[in-house]
């Protein structure tokens, strides 16, 4: 049995050896790419200078509200051109819109006092005239001073 295994081994060894032989041989070189040659053609070309600097714009403007309030849109786009009378912010209305209202009703106010004093005036006048009223009443309502 023991020669038996001896030579199974060695036959096995040796086929390895023989299947392994293939693997080291020299392969053939691929062939040489094919290559087309042409000859150059002159045609001009532009001739480009290349310069250290910066570019600035011609006119250059700041844009800034000339009023405060809350911006509920901005109608430009930074960089494109703005011609006079163009809309560029659009501000919430609402603040100044109470300050009118408040102003209207200051002056209706300025305006009934005034007709207060006008018809105190006149009053104290006509009782003066008769004598109901001091010349220290009459002269703070009639506006002397």
């Amino acid at each position: 049995m023991n020669g038996l295994r001896w030579k199974l081994r060695t036959a096995i060894v040796v086929a390895a050896g023989f299947a392994t032989a293939g693997c080291f041989a020299p392969q053939p070189a691929p062939p040489s790419p094919e290559v087309s040659v042409t000859q150059p053609i002159p045609y001009p070309v532009q001739i480009y200078f290349q310069y250290n600097g910066n570019l600035d714009a011609i006119e250059v403007v700041n844009i800034v509200a000339r009023v405060e309030g809350v911006l509920q849109e901005i109608a430009f786009t930074e960089g494109n051109e703005v011609w006079k009378d163009d809309l560029l912010f659009k501000i919430d209305p609402r603040e100044y819109e109470a300050d009118v209202k408040k102003s209207v009703a200051d002056k209706r106010k300025a305006n009934s006092e005034l007709k207060l004093a006008r018809s105190e005036e006149e009053r104290v006048k006509s009782l003066r005239s008769k004598g109901v009223v001091s010349q220290e009443d009459y002269e703070p309502r009639a506006g002397c001073r």
